[in-house]
């Protein structure tokens, strides 16, 4: 009696415990998984290397929530004159997936109405933006000075702005601009910029070869509040051409740029 009591325990406790999760099947799990949002998303990819490669699956991966929200760009109509007038910044959401608008059932990250710290009259201005880490360097001009531009580093998310001091270059013919902002931490994801330090990298070109006109560049510095120039290492002659609409990567305190 002993033997087989014990005999019996041992193949009790002997079995492995079997999942709840590992008794769905892949259509069940994959209808689950559509209709999270992203960042949930990623985490039910630790539930096991089974959920982790049905996540992964490019052939899932339309009906799965996605971190894009939209885009966010300049737009503006234009009068019989084909001249552009009534600028403004705009917002296009990206294609919903089954969960709802925005991916996942969740609102868009970047609404662009909520922007208050944009006034229209600022807008109307608006010449170019730039992306970093989920802030936006703005650029506008003044009508009243010739060649005059205006910087300020927004962050969509909470609707903060802040202003950036004029550059001393403020006049020229053309120039190319970047910002450089490392990524927060988790603790500070939702920082303002004014609380956040970052660079504004702004190179001098020539206006007709587009070309970089200087081997050096002015930089703007959050934490100094100050533009300061330094040479960059292009020699005069080069014939560096970095063009206004090409973009540059800022990783790990390094500016990566694309000349043509």
């Amino acid at each position: 009696m002993e033997g087989a009591e014990g005999s019996e325990a041992d193949d009790a406790g002997g079995r492995e415990p079997v999942s709840a999760a590992s008794r769905l099947n892949d259509d069940l799990i994959l209808n689950i998984l559509s209709r999270l949002p992203a960042r949930s998303l990623h985490r039910f990819r630790c539930v096991s290397r089974h959920w982790r490669d049905l996540i992964r699956n490019p052939g899932h991966r339309g009906m799965m929530a996605q971190t894009l929200a939209g885009f966010l760009y300049i737009g503006w109509t234009c009068d019989e004159s084909h001249k552009a007038s009534d600028k403004s910044l705009q917002f296009t959401s990206a294609p919903a997936g089954p969960g709802g608008n925005g991916g996942g059932g969740e609102a868009p990250a970047i609404d662009p109405s909520a922007l208050s710290s944009l006034s229209p009259g600022y807008q109307a201005r608006l010449y170019r933006i730039e992306c970093c880490n989920g802030h936006l360097l703005i650029r506008s001009w003044d009508p009243s000075v010739r060649g005059k531009i205006n910087y300020a580093v927004c962050n969509p998310a909470t609707d903060e702005l802040a202003a950036v001091p004029d550059p001393p270059t403020q006049g020229a013919t053309c120039t190319s601009a970047r910002l450089a902002l490392d990524p927060p931490p988790a603790a500070g994801a939702g920082a303002p910029p004014s609380r956040r330090s970052y660079r504004i990298f702004e190179f001098q070109s020539d206006l007709v070869t587009m070309s970089v006109r200087s081997p050096a560049v002015w930089i703007y510095s959050s934490e100094t509040g100050a533009w300061a120039y330094r040479e960059c290492g292009w020699a005069n002659g080069d014939g560096v051409t970095l063009r206004d609409e090409s973009s540059g990567v800022y990783h790990r305190g390094r500016l990566h740029l694309c000349p043509v």
